[in-house]
């Protein structure tokens, strides 16, 4: 379970505490959806292509891993 921020900046906060940062960025109309995950707090919001710049080069700094795509456990080896 992940609990969602409603502020990024208070999931930017909690990060600098955490070992382990995911994101996951989809393409959509009013720009780019933006999902991050840090320990057990997340955010996820829509957000235009220049907020998204700042966005990855925080996410860079912190050295955060993009995630491509989720498979369940029992299909990853088939």
């Amino acid at each position: 379970m992940v609990d969602l921020l409603e502020r990024l900046e208070d999931l930017k906060e909690h990060a600098t505490y955490c070992r382990e940062i995911l994101y996951k960025v989809e393409d959509c109309e009013k720009g780019k959806r933006v999902r991050i995950r840090t320990g057990r707090f997340g955010w996820d919001g829509i957000i235009s292509e220049d907020e998204y710049k700042k966005l990855e080069c925080w996410l860079k700094t912190v050295n955060a891993c993009k995630v491509i795509s989720s498979v369940p456990d029992g299909v990853f080896f088939l």
